[in-house]
C-alpha cells in the first residue's frame, strides 16, 4: 500500500488521532477548573448534550464514540493496514500543517475574493477573544467526526443506495454538510451572530474539509481544522 492509500486507512487515522484527543480531553479537564464545558467545542457539547439525554455517561461515550469508530473500522481493514504506520503519521501530521496552511490564505483574502464578484463584505481572521488550543484541537476532532465522517459519507452512502451514481452522490453529499456545518456554527446559545462572509466562508471551509477528507483520509482532515483554528486562533490569545 503506497503513502497515499495508507493515509486514508483507519489504523493510522487511529494513531494520528488518538493523542489529539488525549490532549484535548486532559486540557479540558484540566484547564476547565469546575466549569469544563466552558472550552468545550460545539460539536463535542452537542454530541454530550444527546448522549447525556439517552441515559449515557458522556465523559466516557464521547471520546468513546470516536475511538470505538476507529476501531471498528480497524478491524474491519486489518488485513490490508499499512506497513511502516508511523512514517505514515508523521507524513499526515506534515500535510495538516501544509493545508491549515492553505486555507489560512485563502481566508486572509476571502473578503477580498468575493469583492472582485461584487459583494463588499469583511471577514476578520483572528478571534477577538482567547481561546485555549484545547478547543481547537476538539473542533478538529469532533466536527470532523460528526460533519465528514459521520454526516457526509453518511450522506453519500444513503444516496448511493437509492440508486445515485458515486460521482453525483459525493458532490452533493459534500455540499450538504457544508452547508449545515456552516448553518451550525449560528445555531445554539453558544452560536455566533449571524454573518454573511462568515457563513459563505465555512461553508467553503466545510467543501475544503470534505475535498481533503475524500481525497486524504479523515485523519489528515480532522488534522487539517484542528491546525487551522490554531493558527486562526493563537495570535489572538
Amino acid at each position: 500500500m503506497n503513502y497515499l492509500s495508507a493515509t486514508r486507512h483507519p489504523w493510522p487515522c487511529l494513531i494520528f488521532l488518538v493523542p489529539l484527543l488525549g490532549i484535548y480531553e486532559c486540557g479540558v479537564i484540566w484547564l476547565g477548573g469546575p466549569n469544563p464545558d466552558k472550552i468545550r467545542n460545539g460539536a463535542d457539547t452537542w454530541l454530550r448534550h444527546y448522549l447525556g439525554n439517552a441515559g449515557a455517561d458522556p465523559r466516557l461515550v464521547a471520546p468513546g464514540v470516536i475511538i470505538g469508530l476507529l476501531l471498528i473500522w480497524t478491524v474491519w481493514r486489518w488485513k490490508d493496514r499499512p506497513e511502516q504506520v508511523l512514517a505514515v503519521v508523521f507524513g499526515m501530521a506534515l500535510e495538516s500543517v501544509m493545508f491549515a496552511g492553505v486555507l489560512w490564505v485563502i481566508a486572509s483574502n476571502f473578503s477580498s475574493i468575493l469583492g472582485h464578484y461584487g459583494f463588499a463584505m469583511n471577514l476578520e481572521v483572528s478571534r477577538e477573544k482567547a481561546a485555549d488550543v484545547v478547543t481547537y484541537i476538539g473542533a478538529g476532532i469532533y466536527e470532523e467526526a460528526i460533519f465528514r465522517l459521520i454526516l457526509c459519507a453518511g450522506l453519500a452512502r444513503l444516496l448511493n443506495f437509492v440508486l445515485i451514481p458515486w460521482v453525483a452522490a459525493v458532490p452533493m453529499a459534500i455540499l450538504a454538510s457544508s452547508v449545515l456545518f456552516s448553518v451550525a456554527h449560528h445555531v445554539g446559545p453558544n452560536a455566533d451572530s449571524f454573518d454573511q462572509t462568515r457563513f459563505l466562508f465555512r461553508i467553503f471551509a466545510g467543501v475544503f474539509f470534505a475535498v481533503i477528507f475524500w481525497w486524504r483520509g479523515f485523519g489528515v482532515a480532522a488534522g487539517t481544522h484542528a491546525g487551522y483554528d490554531i493558527i486562526v486562533g493563537l495570535p489572538s490569545s
